[in-house]
């Protein structure tokens, strides 16, 4: 029989090998606080989390190859610091793809929903013109 290739299993190229504790770490994560989407001017794959805990998004931002936007929100008077992370491209597809078996039914559509949008759109995905894009959160 064929062994299905995981993030856990290290074998999996592109997407960074991590240990099966990690992987399932983020999986929990991203079933209750990530955001799978396309951007809606071109399809964009994005993940995006956001929460007031800075150390659980930093470690999410590094268990996603390292490279994910990170940045900060003031939420207004009196409301805790928002901080959040943002990957695109590629590497977000690929991410998503190892995430989709273990995700419940709802996120795993939505996953699904996102790759197939992001396949069929023309040219490349990540940088516009050489330019980096900024996060979906400031427009």
């Amino acid at each position: 029989t064929q062994r299905r290739r995981s993030v856990g299993d290290g074998l999996s190229q592109g997407v960074g090998e991590m240990k099966s504790s990690d992987l399932y770490w983020l999986v929990g994560l991203l079933e209750g606080e990530g955001c799978f989407t396309n951007d809606p001017r071109d399809f964009y794959p994005v993940i995006m989390l956001q929460m007031t805990d800075r150390d659980v998004v930093e470690r999410a931002s590094k268990l996603m190859c390292g490279d994910a936007r990170i940045g900060a929100r003031n939420r207004g008077h009196g409301r805790k610091q928002a901080y959040y992370c943002q990957y695109g491209g590629n590497k977000a597809v690929e991410l998503m793809k190892e995430l989709l078996p273990h995700m419940g039914i709802r996120r795993a559509q939505k996953i699904s929903e996102v790759i197939s949008k992001s396949e069929s759109r023309p040219g490349r995905i990540g940088r516009r013109n050489g330019i980096r894009r900024k996060p979906l959160w400031n427009q």
